[in-house]
C-alpha cells in the first residue's frame, strides 16, 4: 500500500480521494510544527504603538524558545497607510525603517534598524504576527 498516513482535507474534500490541493495537511509532506504549550507561546501576535524613534538599532521582542538550535521562524507586519492596513512579511523596509525577525541558538527576535524616522510613526499601531517552528531554520 503506498497510500498511507495522516491526512486532513480541507471542507467540501473526502479525506480518501482528496488531491494533495485539498489537503490542509498530509505526512507524505513536512510541515512547519510549533510547540503549543510553550511559555511564552511560539506563535502570537505582539503590538507595537509607536512614539518618537532615535536613529540607530533598536529590538521590539525577544522571546526564549529554548531548542538550542537555530530554528525555522516566520513573522508579518499589519500597520496602517492613510485609511488603509497593510500586511507585509518580515525583513520590511519602509522610509529609514527596516525590521527583520531572526532565530539564535536561544531566542526569537523581532528586531531593525532606524534612519531618519523621528515622530513619523508616533501614534501609529503596527501588529507583529509571529511564528517560531520546532523546525531546524539554519
Amino acid at each position: 500500500m503506498s497510500d498511507w498516513g495522516m491526512k486532513t482535507s480541507l471542507e467540501g474534500s473526502e479525506v480518501s480521494t482528496a488531491s494533495v490541493d485539498a489537503l490542509s495537511m498530509t505526512s507524505q509532506y513536512a510541515s512547519p510544527k510549533i510547540k503549543l504549550s510553550q511559555t511564552p507561546a511560539h506563535f502570537g501576535i505582539y503590538e507595537k504603538t509607536w512614539g518618537s524613534v532615535s536613529n540607530g538599532s533598536f529590538t521590539l521582542l525577544t522571546i526564549e524558545h529554548g531548542y538550542g538550535y537555530k530554528c525555522a521562524s516566520v513573522c508579518m507586519v499589519s500597520y496602517p497607510v492613510g485609511v488603509e492596513v497593510r500586511n507585509n512579511f518580515l525583513p520590511f523596509l519602509t522610509g529609514g525603517l527596516t525590521i527583520y525577525n531572526a532565530c539564535d541558538t536561544t531566542n526569537f527576535y523581532v528586531y531593525g534598524r532606524a534612519d531618519g524616522v523621528g515622530d513619523t510613526l508616533s501614534g501609529q499601531v503596527w501588529k507583529f504576527k509571529y511564528y517560531i517552528f520546532v523546525d531546524n531554520g539554519a
